[in-house]
């Protein structure tokens, strides 16, 4: 493994096998060759955390070994799709260089609206109008409660709605 990496004492099929893992999964799924050991570190942070649970009698070794390190690399993958890590929503940094209809080089992030700006960063959905009409629409509706509902909804100020 790298450089930094030391699996001393861990047994040798579990480390070929996740050094393979991680090989493959550089390159695929948004992860770069870069990103080898931590896949490494992970799937055998994944091992060592599951081997006491490890019954002789219901497996070998092995298959308990492949059984963890197959069900560390589906959690890594899952975690890489998910919402708003997904590899695949990004399409380049804020900071790349573009060309405006002049021809003049521009970061990205000038060329985007606060809203896309918004949306990518934090995750928000909603464009500026329509928080400041689900803001006037939730301030008529607690205005129409009954007192003890309105004193709640009071304490429940500055909560996030979205």
């Amino acid at each position: 493994m790298g450089v930094g990496n030391s699996y001393a004492g861990i047994d040798e099929y579990a480390v070929s096998l996740v050094k393979h893992k991680a090989y493959i999964l550089a390159g695929q799924v948004g992860f770069t060759k870069a990103d080898r050991e931590d896949l490494e570190q992970s799937m055998i942070l994944e091992l060592l955390l599951r081997l006491p649970g490890f019954n002789p009698q219901r497996a070998q070794k092995d298959t308990f070994i492949t059984m963890v390190i197959e069900h560390a690399v589906l959690k890594i993958i899952e975690k890489q799709i998910a919402g708003i890590r997904d590899y695949r929503l990004c399409g380049g940094s804020l900071n790349d260089y573009l060309e405006d209809e002049e021809g003049n080089r521009i970061e990205r992030i000038e060329r985007m609206s606060e809203d896309e700006y918004f949306r990518r960063i934090c995750g928000q959905i909603r464009s500026r109008q329509d928080q400041v009409e689900f803001a006037i629409d939730l301030e008529r509706i607690i205005a129409e409660l009954p007192l003890e509902l309105r004193s709640l909804c009071e304490r429940l100020e500055g909560r996030n709605y979205q």
